[in-house]
């Protein structure tokens, strides 16, 4: 098998549509508004909860069956010691 890196490069378009950049350009619109309305804590706690999402997702995909509780261990410092993990 001929393995290349364009494998793992992102894909990217050439040209964006003008209505595809309309969209992007009002959803990042209406994300900096909704960041803006959000309370510092409540901003926090959600980065924390998307972060664990995000890891959750990322090793689910890889073939990973680790546990949202297990993510905020480890990132915690918290690692489980068992090698058969």
């Amino acid at each position: 098998m001929i393995k290349s890196v364009s494998r793992i490069e992102p894909a990217r378009l050439e040209e964006v549509p003008e209505s595809v950049a309309d969209v992007v350009a009002s959803l990042s619109a209406a994300g900096a508004v909704l960041g803006s309305a959000l309370h510092p804590t409540s901003a926090a706690n959600l980065a924390v909860l998307v972060r664990i999402m995000n890891t959750y997702y990322s090793n689910l995909i890889e073939g990973h069956d680790t546990r949202p509780r297990d993510i905020e261990r480890a990132l915690a410092g918290n690692l489980d010691r068992d090698e058969g993990r």
